[in-house]
Protein backbone atom coordinates (compact mmCIF):
# COMPACT_ATOMS: atom_id res chain seq x y z
CA UNK A 1 0.00 0.00 0.00
CA UNK A 2 2.72 2.63 1.10
CA UNK A 3 4.00 2.33 -2.52
CA UNK A 4 0.63 2.82 -4.07
CA UNK A 5 0.24 6.01 -1.99
CA UNK A 6 4.00 7.09 -2.49
CA UNK A 7 3.29 6.47 -6.18
CA UNK A 8 1.19 10.01 -6.25
CA UNK A 9 3.33 13.13 -6.92
CA UNK A 10 2.04 14.87 -4.26
CA UNK A 11 3.08 12.65 -1.44
CA UNK A 12 6.57 12.59 -3.10
CA UNK A 13 6.42 16.25 -2.67
CA UNK A 14 4.97 16.42 0.68
CA UNK A 15 8.21 13.86 2.33
CA UNK A 16 11.34 16.13 0.59
CA UNK A 17 9.22 19.44 2.44
CA UNK A 18 10.86 20.16 6.07
CA UNK A 19 9.29 19.51 8.80
CA UNK A 20 7.84 22.66 9.54
CA UNK A 21 5.99 23.21 5.92
CA UNK A 22 4.58 19.39 6.48
CA UNK A 23 3.14 20.30 9.59
CA UNK A 24 1.61 23.60 8.45
CA UNK A 25 0.25 21.17 5.61
CA UNK A 26 -1.31 18.35 8.40
CA UNK A 27 -2.70 21.28 10.19
CA UNK A 28 -4.50 23.18 6.88
CA UNK A 29 -5.68 19.13 6.44
CA UNK A 30 -7.45 18.73 9.85
CA UNK A 31 -8.73 22.32 9.86
CA UNK A 32 -10.38 21.42 6.67
CA UNK A 33 -11.64 18.14 7.94
CA UNK A 34 -12.74 19.31 10.94
CA UNK A 35 -15.26 22.36 8.81
CA UNK A 36 -16.29 19.24 6.71
CA UNK A 37 -17.87 17.58 10.00
CA UNK A 38 -19.44 20.19 10.68
CA UNK A 39 -21.10 20.69 7.69
CA UNK A 40 -22.24 16.80 7.82
CA UNK A 41 -23.07 17.34 11.69
CA UNK A 42 -25.32 20.17 10.51
CA UNK A 43 -26.67 18.25 7.43
CA UNK A 44 -27.14 15.47 9.71
CA UNK A 45 -29.33 17.09 11.63
CA UNK A 46 -31.40 18.82 9.15
CA UNK A 47 -32.42 15.85 7.57
CA UNK A 48 -33.21 14.62 11.30
CA UNK A 49 -35.54 17.75 11.39
CA UNK A 50 -37.34 17.23 8.23
CA UNK A 51 -38.22 13.29 9.51
CA UNK A 52 -39.18 14.47 12.75
CA UNK A 53 -41.71 16.98 10.71
CA UNK A 54 -43.07 13.90 8.23
CA UNK A 55 -42.99 11.89 11.76
CA UNK A 56 -45.32 14.44 13.55
CA UNK A 57 -47.02 15.22 10.38
CA UNK A 58 -48.17 11.40 9.91
CA UNK A 59 -48.86 11.41 13.71
CA UNK A 60 -51.74 14.21 12.77
CA UNK A 61 -53.11 11.70 10.26
CA UNK A 62 -51.99 13.39 6.63
CA UNK A 63 -52.80 12.58 3.73
CA UNK A 64 -50.20 10.13 2.14
CA UNK A 65 -49.54 12.65 -1.27
CA UNK A 66 -48.11 14.98 1.66
CA UNK A 67 -45.80 12.74 2.86
CA UNK A 68 -44.61 11.24 -0.28
CA UNK A 69 -43.99 15.26 -1.00
CA UNK A 70 -42.17 15.43 1.86
CA UNK A 71 -39.99 12.36 1.58
CA UNK A 72 -39.08 13.33 -2.13
CA UNK A 73 -38.01 16.92 -0.75
CA UNK A 74 -35.41 14.79 1.91
CA UNK A 75 -34.04 12.45 -0.71
CA UNK A 76 -31.84 15.81 -1.64
CA UNK A 77 -30.62 16.29 1.12
CA UNK A 78 -29.58 12.53 2.09
CA UNK A 79 -27.75 12.15 -1.03
CA UNK A 80 -25.63 15.22 -0.29
CA UNK A 81 -24.97 13.88 3.28
CA UNK A 82 -23.74 10.48 1.41
CA UNK A 83 -21.51 12.40 -0.79
CA UNK A 84 -19.91 15.04 1.68
CA UNK A 85 -19.36 11.78 4.07
CA UNK A 86 -17.53 10.17 0.77
CA UNK A 87 -15.10 13.32 0.86
CA UNK A 88 -14.93 13.53 4.80
CA UNK A 89 -13.73 9.83 4.37
CA UNK A 90 -10.86 10.26 1.84
CA UNK A 91 -9.60 13.55 3.73
CA UNK A 92 -9.43 11.73 7.04
CA UNK A 93 -8.06 9.21 4.97
CA UNK A 94 -5.21 11.63 3.28
CA UNK A 95 -4.99 13.53 6.73
CA UNK A 96 -3.28 9.78 8.60
CA UNK A 97 -1.28 8.77 5.44
CA UNK A 98 0.67 12.53 5.79
CA UNK A 99 0.70 12.00 9.89
CA UNK A 100 2.42 9.02 9.16
CA UNK A 101 4.71 9.94 6.26
CA UNK A 102 5.66 13.12 8.73
CA UNK A 103 7.04 10.96 11.66
CA UNK A 104 10.18 11.48 12.77
CA UNK A 105 12.58 8.69 11.24
CA UNK A 106 10.12 7.50 8.89
CA UNK A 107 11.87 5.92 5.51
CA UNK A 108 10.68 4.74 1.88
CA UNK A 109 9.96 1.22 1.82
CA UNK A 110 12.95 1.19 -0.99
CA UNK A 111 15.78 2.64 1.12
CA UNK A 112 15.27 -0.05 3.49
CA UNK A 113 15.59 -2.51 0.87
CA UNK A 114 18.88 -0.81 -0.24
CA UNK A 115 20.20 -0.85 3.36
CA UNK A 116 19.49 -4.32 3.80
CA UNK A 117 21.73 -5.35 0.88
CA UNK A 118 24.82 -3.63 3.04
CA UNK A 119 23.94 -5.61 5.91
CA UNK A 120 27.28 -8.43 6.48
CA UNK A 121 24.66 -11.32 8.07
CA UNK A 122 27.72 -12.93 8.51
CA UNK A 123 27.08 -16.48 10.10
CA UNK A 124 23.08 -16.35 9.10
CA UNK A 125 21.79 -18.11 6.36
CA UNK A 126 20.28 -16.64 3.61
CA UNK A 127 18.53 -19.35 1.98
CA UNK A 128 15.37 -18.74 3.63
CA UNK A 129 15.32 -14.98 2.31
CA UNK A 130 15.92 -15.77 -1.24
CA UNK A 131 13.40 -14.11 -3.23
CA UNK A 132 12.02 -11.54 -0.75
CA UNK A 133 13.17 -8.62 -2.82
CA UNK A 134 10.81 -9.89 -5.18
CA UNK A 135 7.98 -9.87 -2.32
CA UNK A 136 9.31 -6.43 -1.16
CA UNK A 137 9.06 -4.92 -4.91
CA UNK A 138 5.63 -6.39 -6.01
CA UNK A 139 3.13 -3.95 -5.93
CA UNK A 140 -0.16 -4.63 -5.12
CA UNK A 141 -3.38 -2.61 -5.03
CA UNK A 142 -5.03 -3.19 -1.39
CA UNK A 143 -8.21 -1.65 -2.40
CA UNK A 144 -8.69 -4.23 -5.91
CA UNK A 145 -9.12 -7.19 -2.79
CA UNK A 146 -11.43 -5.48 -0.70
CA UNK A 147 -13.65 -4.25 -4.02
CA UNK A 148 -13.75 -8.17 -5.35
CA UNK A 149 -14.71 -9.26 -1.67
CA UNK A 150 -18.09 -6.21 -1.64
CA UNK A 151 -19.07 -7.15 -4.80
CA UNK A 152 -19.38 -10.97 -3.86
CA UNK A 153 -21.14 -10.04 -0.89
CA UNK A 154 -23.53 -8.25 -2.35
CA UNK A 155 -23.52 -10.37 -5.61
CA UNK A 156 -22.87 -7.62 -8.12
Amino acid sequence: MINWILSRPEMKKFLARKPKKQEQIILERQTALSRKYEELNRRIDEAEDAAMHIKLRRGRNANESEITNLRSDMQEPIAGIYSLMNDYTRDLLWLEVHRALAVKGFVMPEELTMLRSDIDFGLLSLEEFEGIEEILDYDNDPFSEIEESILKEFGL
